[in-house]
């Protein structure tokens, strides 16, 4: 898989409903530029490190499909973007925000 990441113009998530979106985070780790669904958490997710269509409307999703594999220079800012936004999640920082929770709660 890190091998097809690396490789891809893209990664496209045309998902109508999805939990948190590993796959995001997976293709931000390899330096894979993003292009998802405006659904669900993914524009919360992702936030402006990822483009954004309708996945009802295959204009929406072919112009811009289309847009990052005719402009090298957006899919270098994604790139860099999902590079940086990745950072924000970690399992350490995952166990210590539900650890904290969990003592919260109690």
């Amino acid at each position: 898989m890190r091998y097809l990441y690396k490789k891809a113009l893209c990664f496209i998530y045309p998902s109508l409903y999805e939990g948190f979106g590993i796959l995001i985070f997976e293709s931000f780790t390899m330096g894979c530029p993003v292009l998802l669904s405006k659904r669900s958490s993914f524009p919360e997710i992702a936030l402006d490190a990822a483009l954004y269509f309708n996945p009802e409307n295959l204009e929406s999703i072919y112009n811009t499909v289309n847009r990052v594999i005719n402009d090298s220079k957006l899919r270098i800012d994604l790139r860099n973007k999902g590079l940086n936004r990745v950072k924000d999640f970690s399992w350490k920082k995952c166990t210590e925000e539900t650890k904290k929770f969990y003592k919260d709660c109690i």
